[in-house]
């Protein structure tokens, strides 16, 4: 037993009428052993409308095994039913047809197909009526007023007619005759005719010396153009219906034949504006020239097109989408070359699908070309600040007509550093203007606004405007008034120093330096506040002495410039706080018969430390002469002094 279970679809497109089935198919083996499905079947179709004549439909699944027949329900509009055992396989016959009440098969068609579990069929099977049938074709139409159509009537399996005689009703209310012609079918030699009876009726009449129609016995006997009649209903539904009067033709009656009636559904729009009548004014109060705009829609509920039009060339007209309802059209006047005094025009709103077309709005137009003039008060704004960063206050201005009318009015003005409350207006109307940048340099700045009205004979008007930028006083200033320097006559050079220059607000200015010192080097000769400036000593070689001079800082924006930077410079003598260490060792090393050769360890500069400057030795005959310093005798040629530490020797 197999378990799997299986989906299909299999999809009908009948001529009759469009459907589509919706198959559920369950894998079975059946009793000769072979794989069949089990079809659930849901048949949905394209409109609604059937052929009246049709009650029930029947589906036949021909195999090479085995014939199977299911009717289909009708439910809601949906036609159900079962197939059991359908076998899989290609080439299976399906053959659909249409009965009437008593059973009778009305329509039929066939077509072949493959049955496979889990794929899609799509077939497209056309119903042809299988007995002596009349009917008019499309079966079913929906369409627009104004939209003609065309509805054919046709003959089906009536093999040996010679002659027939037709009446042919339908609503006069709904659907309008506009014209009839022989059908494309009929052979040539055949007679055509056709009238309309008291009732509006139409009566065709079709008669040939061998026979209207061909050996299929199917032909298109005539072609009627209808077209929606004028009504106030957004939609009608109607039927065609026609009459047999006469028949000859070779074993058929009238009786035996069945007719089949169309439906058509004619939608109908109607143009709907939101308002019927504009009007447009100068000089007249409570009216103006700005445009005006009227809402367009179809109160049927329908998307149509429309088009505008009007013989007034004062009237300008514009679509705010194209013509294609809801839309809206945008109403402007051109008063050029117009006097005063009052207009009366109109535009028409035309659509080929709305039964009200066209629609007609008034326009009109009233000019008094008495003087306007405009005011402007004050004509000149003044502006004042400083550069320290704050805005100036606002300041408003009026425009007015000089006779209190309304005007309409626009302001325009190319000024960066303004802005104004308003760009447009109606007289009398109070414009701010505020001042919108701090960037701008110490300076005054002119310039001016535009007041224009179509209205005035004055326009356009100026506002001039005054924008002066004050300089805030600028003082340059040092951290420190003097730079102090101390140095020994032979060194080392002192430690650099510095000093900032800056500005007492803030603000940042440029500076220079002028200095013409040759023992100082500065790091730079200028810049901007705020910035600090360094001072070098550069030699050793002044002789001792307190040196004063000055730097010079000058600024052309600082109110204060030129200022000075002291430099004091003391160079002493160099003082020599520590003496050479006392000789300890002075010893005699051996004596001849006038001198005597002596020897010692040298001292230092520093004590032990260094090179002493000059050796100072003395010498005496007598003892308690020698003990007197300064009595004893100095030797002459003392050696210089070697470095500390080293071995002396001189002869006395």
């Amino acid at each position: 037993m197999l378990s799997r279970k299986h989906s299909k679809k299999l999809i009908l497109f009948l001529a009759l009428s469009a459907l589509a089935l919706l198959v559920t198919c369950a894998e079975k083996i059946v009793n000769n052993g072979t794989q069949a499905i089990s079809f659930q079947l849901a048949v949905s179709f394209e409109n609604s409308q059937l052929a009246e004549l049709i009650e029930t439909y029947q589906v036949t699944i021909i195999s090479a095994s085995d014939t199977i027949v299911a009717e289909l329900e009708m439910v809601d509009g949906i036609v159900e039913g079962t197939i059991e055992n359908v076998p899989e396989g290609t080439d299976l016959l399906v053959v659909l047809e249409g009965l009437d009440a008593e059973g009778m098969v009305i329509y039929r068609g066939s077509a072949l197909i493959d049955v496979v579990a889990g794929q899609i069929t799509e077939v497209e099977i056309e119903l042809l009526p299988v007995v002596k049938l009349i009917r008019t074709s499309p079966k079913f139409l929906e369409t627009e007023f104004g939209a003609p159509f065309k509805s054919n009537i046709e003959l089906y399996n009536l093999g040996g007619l010679t002659q027939i005689g037709l009446t042919v009703d339908f609503d006069k209310a709904t659907l309008q005759l506009d014209s009839v012609s022989m059908g494309t079918g009929l052979p040539s030699g055949s007679i055509f005719s056709y009238s309309t009876d008291s009732s509006g009726k139409l009566v065709v009449n079709v008669s040939h010396s061998a026979a209207i129609v061909d050996s299929s016995g199917n032909t298109v006997l005539v072609q009627i153009y209808f077209s929606g009649t004028n009504s106030n209903l957004c939609k009608d539904s109607t039927v065609i219906d026609i009459t047999v009067d006469s028949l000859t033709a070779q074993a058929t009656t009238i009786e035996e034949i069945l007719v089949d009636r169309s439906k058509i559904i004619i939608n109908r729009g109607r143009i709907s504006l939101s308002k019927n009548s504009l009007q447009f004014g100068f000089g007249v109060s409570g009216l103006t020239l700005a445009f005006q705009g009227i809402a367009v829609t179809d109160s049927c509920g329908n998307i149509i097109p429309f088009t505008i039009s009007t013989e007034q060339e004062w009237i300008d007209l514009n679509t705010g989408f194209g013509g294609l309802t809801p839309d809206s059209i945008y109403i402007d006047v051109d008063t050029t070359g117009l006097a005063t005094g009052s207009y009366t025009g109109s535009f028409s709103v035309q659509s080929p699908k709305a039964v009200n077309s066209p629609v007609e709005v008034m326009v009109t137009l009233q000019l008094d070309r008495g003087v306007r003039t405009l005011v402007v008060e004050p004509g000149l704004l003044v502006f004042s600040a400083d550069e320290s960063g704050q805005l100036p206050a606002s300041k408003q201005f009026t425009i007015s007509e000089f006779n209190s009318f309304n005007i309409p009015f626009s302001v325009r003005e190319n000024i960066s550093w303004l802005e104004l409350s308003d760009s447009t207006g109606t007289t009398e109307q109070v414009i701010t203007a505020i001042i919108t940048t701090t960037e701008l340099a110490p300076g005054t700045y002119i310039d001016s606004i535009e007041i224009t009205s179509l209205e005035s004979n004055n326009s356009p008007q100026y506002i001039v405007v005054n924008y002066s930028i004050g300089s805030v006083p600028k003082f340059l200033t040092l951290d420190k008034d003097t730079l102090r320097f101390t140095s020994n006559r032979l060194g080392p050079l002192p430690e650099p120093q510095s000093f900032i220059v800056s500005e007492q607000s803030a603000f940042e200015i440029d500076f220079s330096i002028l200095e013409s010192i040759s023992w100082l080097d500065l790091n730079i000769s200028g810049g901007t506040t705020s910035q600090t400036v360094t001072a070098s000593i550069n030699t050793t070689e002044l002789e001792s002495a307190v040196y004063l001079d000055s730097i010079f800082i000058s600024s052309n924006v600082a109110d204060n410039s030129p200022i000075f930077e002291y430099v004091l410079f003391n160079v002493s003598e160099l003082v020599d706080t520590f003496p050479p260490s006392a000789v300890t060792d002075l010893a005699v090393d051996s004596i001849k018969l006038s001198s005597a050769y002596l020897s010692w360890t040298a001292s230092g500069d520093d004590s032990t430390d260094g090179t002493a400057t000059e050796t100072d030795l003395r010498y005496s005959t007598n003892l308690s002469t020698l003990l007197n310093w300064d009595g004893a005798t100095q030797a002459a040629g003392e050696p210089a002094p070697l470095p500390s530490g080293s071995s002396e020797q001189f002869e006395v």
